[in-house]
């Protein structure tokens, strides 16, 4: 039996990165969850510049692809969303060698 892991969050903003993308990466771990607190949005309004705040898909694809690059250079490449995923699922107990596609940070079992 797997124990369940439950990991907690504080981000600033709305946690519109965060929050999708630390979802994606958990999702081959099925007894973890993650909860988020969140510090105010910065700006409300209808404008490009505040709902580009909202918009989490160039980041996700960049995530993506950083794991691909990363295995076409043969070196690692570390984002801080992917770090903090990582280290807190390892403080957690988590076998991380479970989650594929998100680099090689992910295999590490030191």
């Amino acid at each position: 039996m797997i124990n369940p892991i439950r990991l907690g969050m504080l981000t600033p903003s709305s946690n519109t990165t965060l929050e999708p993308v630390t979802t994606e990466i958990l999702a081959g771990l099925p007894e973890t969850s993650a909860h988020f607190a969140r510090f105010p949005v910065t700006e409300i309004a209808l404008s490009d510049s505040a709902l580009k705040q909202f918009d989490d898909t160039a980041i996700l694809q960049a995530a993506l692809l950083l794991a691909e690059l990363e295995a076409e250079l043969g070196i690692p490449i570390y984002d801080t969303i992917s770090t903090v995923v990582w280290k807190s699922l390892r403080l957690a107990g988590a076998d991380t060698a479970r989650l594929t596609g998100w680099g090689s940070l992910f295999q590490e079992t030191f």
